[in-house]
């Protein structure tokens, strides 16, 4: 939050004139569609895991309490959505896009968006006593399980860069954080009524995976959003996209 209100403060500095919320009616629209599609796509890979036995139904779903989950669901997904999508695709994708050729902007932009959420602050218990140099010691540890952990996190990894890109595209196509901030939200609501009403039957390998982000057929998912897309975009010479 400080980081994004630093990026706020700072915008005219970065060439960022919009975030991209422009609150009318085609903003709506847009967001409703993108909660409906990240439901929907998210749904049906979910559909075809309990098919295969990736996944199973959870013998009491009946007895969940469907409405209070849901609604802490949206909660979350929206919260999370527009935090997230005004700081990668708001603020750190439109800085990268002045200067850098598109490919750059998205590998950087999303890296960054995957690597973040490995960061464990559980990783600096024990530091001791707190003050500036424990601080400041503490600050790498940060960033350990992605080294130490990469082995067990990878397929997440490549998931979350995929998931980045996805919304990244959908921001450069609209020119609105409405699409993205819909699609993130769909996604977070599917895969956390997902993680509610079923579990994973099979555990092990890349392919048994019951995360949806770590699975081949979530990375299938997202491919094809990429491709709908990304599909009228082109780089020329300059790196510049045109139609």
């Amino acid at each position: 939050m400080v980081t994004l209100l630093l990026f706020f403060y700072y915008r005219d500095r970065l060439g960022i004139t919009t975030i991209g919320f422009e609150l009318n009616r085609k903003w709506w629209l847009l967001l409703l569609t993108g909660f409906a599609l990240g439901l929907f796509s998210l749904g049906v890979v979910s559909l075809v895991m309990v098919r295969v036995s990736i996944r199973y139904i959870v013998s009491d779903i009946k007895n969940i309490d469907w409405l209070t989950a849901l609604a802490g669901y949206l909660a979350t997904g929206f919260t999370v959505a527009l935090i997230e999508e005004c700081f990668f695709r708001g603020f750190i994708l439109q800085a990268l896009l002045k200067d850098t050729k598109l490919i750059t902007a998205l590998v950087i932009t999303n890296v960054f968006y995957s690597a973040v959420h490995f960061l464990r602050p559980t990783a600096v218990e024990g530091i001791g006593e707190l003050h500036l140099w424990n601080s400041l010691c503490a600050v790498p540890l940060f960033f350990k399980p992605l080294v130490s952990d990469f082995m067990q996190i990878w397929p997440s990894f490549i998931g979350l860069f995929l998931v980045g890109v996805v919304l990244s595209l959908a921001y450069i196509r609209i020119k609105q954080l409405s699409l993205p901030i819909g699609l993130h939200a769909g996604w977070v609501v599917g895969i956390k009524s997902l993680s509610m009403g079923t579990d994973v039957s099979v555990g092990g390998g890349l392919w048994a995976n019951g995360k949806v982000v770590a699975h081949p057929l979530g990375w299938l998912m997202l491919l094809v959003f990429i491709l709908i897309l990304g599909w009228p975009y082109y780089l020329n010479g300059t790196g510049k996209q045109v139609r």
